[in-house]
């Protein structure tokens, strides 16, 4: 891509392969991993493991989905807005519940 290409974050979260139940973008990389963190109630160690590898194997009835990967994607400014605005991927799916022991809420 050209010099005015803009780099964001995306999250997907969902089935390894197929469609996703969850795509988010993000300006920064440690806000994408918070987020991943917090939505599947992933333990210090875990948020860890996917910060440094950029995916992780979850458990379903634990953290409501199967897994969950990060990529760093390089778009135009104008779709780069799209993308963090939510116009660009799919909205939070009522199959993705948080652990039991708490729940999570995200506003668009």
């Amino acid at each position: 891509m050209n010099a005015k290409s803009r780099v964001v974050f995306v999250i997907r979260s969902g089935p390894r392969k197929g469609r996703a139940d969850l795509e988010a973008a993000f300006t920064t990389r440690q806000d994408a991993v918070r987020f991943a963190a917090d939505l599947h109630g992933l333990e210090p160690s875990e948020a860890k493991t996917f910060a440094k590898s950029g995916e992780i194997e979850l458990d379903r009835a634990r953290h409501g989905s199967n897994f969950c990967a990060l990529k760093e994607e390089r778009m135009a400014p104008e779709r780069a807005e799209k993308a963090l605005s939510g116009e660009l991927y799919l909205a939070i799916a009522p199959a993705l519940i948080s652990s039991k022991r708490r729940s999570v809420r995200v506003s668009a």
